[in-house]
């Protein structure tokens, strides 16, 4: 799978040489990907995409990968990864590589969304950590949807998980 990634990756760099580097840690690639692992730049409401990131770890320490993501306001409207999913990132050891996949439902508007990862290390103030090295802002990602056509999923910037039920009384109350 590591191979793949940079044959298919909308943006990678160079590894750098680890005594000759004080980063502790190095994003290599990052590509966008359809559950069937064709690449995509865009996709409709409500599909599932997958980021694949790959990067070197060069401490000993655990390293954490995120995804942020900014709407055509410039907002961050969301940033996710190891660190949010409660992942164990202790197996990737100093000196290897690893690719990290996020998948995600795209229950968001149509639009264009710009994002960018980073590697951080977790830092004594929980929610917050040290920002190792990151990718500039990349895609955009492109959500379509046909809303003059297409029943929408949802009404809104976005389609919350959630489900619904309808119970109906056996009498209805009458009044006298």
């Amino acid at each position: 799978m590591m191979d793949l990634l940079p044959n298919n990756a909308i943006w990678k760099t160079e590894p750098m040489d680890a005594p000759h580097n004080s980063r502790k840690a190095r994003l290599l690639a990052v590509g966008l990907f359809d559950v069937n692992d064709a690449p995509v730049k865009a996709l409709s409401i409500g599909e599932k995409l997958k980021i694949k990131v790959m990067f070197v770890k060069y401490t000993q320490k655990p390293v954490h990968v995120h995804v942020i993501m900014k709407n055509r306001f410039h907002q961050i409207i969301c940033s996710m990864g190891t660190y949010t999913l409660n992942m164990d990132v202790s197996s990737v050891q100093a000196g290897e590589a690893a690719v990290f996949e996020l998948v995600m439902d795209c229950m968001m508007e149509a639009g264009e969304y710009p994002f960018m990862v980073k590697l951080a290390e977790e830092s004594d103030s929980i929610n917050r950590g040290t920002e190792i090295d990151s990718s500039p802002w990349l895609g955009p990602l492109t959500i379509l949807w046909d809303y003059e056509h297409d029943k929408a999923p949802f009404f809104g910037m976005f389609g919350f998980p959630c489900t619904g039920s309808i119970r109906s009384s056996v009498q209805p109350h009458r009044r006298s």
